[in-house]
């Protein structure tokens, strides 16, 4: 892949089940294990593939999981 895009290109799992979006947003733990991992990765990147929500499902407002998710890409 890094050869076709001419880029580097690295993949990394910091996912954590069961957890809510508030767990990960910057200053908790959950953000603080994901910059450590990608900052070994040389710390640049360009996409990230998010899947989270389980254990805030019901509970949180669209409103509010999107002023969350965006405070962690800001």
């Amino acid at each position: 892949l890094e050869a076709a895009l001419g880029v580097p290109v690295g993949v990394t799992n910091t996912g954590v089940n069961a957890t809510a979006i508030a767990s990960h947003v910057p200053g908790s733990g959950n953000w603080t294990a994901k910059m450590t991992r990608l900052a070994a990765m040389g710390g640049d990147i360009e996409a990230v593939l998010w899947s989270q929500g389980e254990s805030d499902g019901g509970i949180v407002t669209t409103a509010n999981y999107k002023a969350s998710l965006g405070a962690m890409f800001d």
